[in-house]
């Protein structure tokens, strides 16, 4: 029996404990469905009659955490492992669940719990690899993900985030061809590509940074980081297509103070001081400690003299946005605009 058959044998066993075994399947098949307003009444007539089964609050857990009742279906995950702490899949379920919630640190530790009970269990590798990056242990997370390669096929944005994390520790060539076999899968698909530019960028292959950014806004053109990314790639190329993505740039993120400082600063430079000077007080509202758009400031009031120049302004890949909730999804990977992926058991 192979690994995919003990553990599906395991899932059949659980069943079979947790009052009627019929009816736990049938409640399961409806919560994996995404159905759970069929799953749910099943699921508590059988807590009803065996209050203690670890099983049935382990299934009602996960309901609740998808269904906003985060505290509830917490509390009830954490009493599934505390009955069976041997039960390498509710360590990792109550992970997801605390990925969902941006519970990073718990998270890595229930993860970490999961993987350690069953080293084989590839989708809790992933989910520790989800949690360690969260936690911004990108050098943890690298290795995680490439743990998880060897035991399962990584979806596209297990890859791409995968990528990420090396591109976070400075193995950017390796980050680069790990997210280019997220984009073969993948080739439509604006977030992943933003990453490669990004990737490629840090790498100084600008030419075809421009190229993947290109193709990633016309996927999407509501992309912040890469409309600012290639708006500042195109500085010395094409000004004006340049300072049209530097403004798209400010109004996808308003509330951006170096999307405003750069922007502010090419218009400076291209004698647009009419739109330049309330770009740079936007900025200074922004980021009031900020000593290089009080310069830049002083400039456009004033005339006077000042350093600033547009060295190193590409803003790095996991600023500065800070990535919106991921839903709590049971399919392979959830949305990744902001290229989290969730895993359950």
């Amino acid at each position: 029996m192979n690994r995919k058959e003990r553990r599906a044998n395991a899932k059949l066993t659980r069943k079979g404990k947790s009052g009627s075994g019929a009816q736990m399947a049938e409640a399961i098949a409806f919560a994996q469905s995404g159905d759970f307003d069929k799953a749910e009444p099943i699921l508590e007539a059988i807590r009803r009659a065996d209050p203690d089964d670890p099983e049935t609050k382990h299934q009602i857990g996960m309901i609740y955490v998808r269904t906003g009742r985060a505290e509830a279906g917490l509390s009830l995950l954490r009493e599934a492992v505390d009955a069976k702490p041997g039960e390498a899949l509710y360590w990792n379920n109550l992970a997801a669940a605390y990925l969902s919630l941006e519970m990073s640190q718990p998270a890595v530790e229930a993860a970490r719990k999961a993987a350690n009970l069953d080293p084989g269990y590839g989708t809790a590798w992933q989910n520790l690899a989800f949690s360690l990056r969260d936690s911004k242990d990108h050098a943890g997370a690298a290795e995680a993900f490439e743990r998880a390669s060897k035991l399962e096929e990584l979806a596209p944005g297990s890859l791409a985030s995968w990528g990420e994390s090396l591109g976070n520790i400075g193995r950017t060539a390796e980050g680069e061809t790990i997210v280019r076999r997220a984009v073969e899968k993948a080739p439509e698909d604006a977030a992943i590509l933003t990453l490669l530019g990004w990737l490629l960028n840090e790498q100084r292959k600008s030419s075809e940074a421009i190229e993947i950014f290109s193709k990633s806004l016309e996927l999407n053109p509501d992309q912040f980081l890469a409309a600012f990314n290639y708006g500042v790639l195109m500085l010395n190329r094409d000004s004006q297509t340049a300072l049209r993505w530097l403004r798209r740039a400010t109004s996808i993120d308003a509330r951006n103070p170096a999307a405003w400082r750069v922007l502010a600063m090419e218009l400076g430079r291209h004698g647009l001081k009419d739109e330049a000077l309330p770009a740079a007080e936007r900025a200074a509202r922004l980021a009031p400690d900020d000593f290089q758009v009080a310069e830049l400031l002083r400039k456009l009031k004033y005339g006077a003299e000042t350093e600033i120049g547009p060295q190193d302004l590409v803003i790095e890949y996991d600023e500065p946005q800070k990535p919106a909730k991921p839903d709590f999804k049971s399919e392979d990977e959830s949305g990744i605009v902001d290229l989290t992926t969730l895993r359950i058991g």
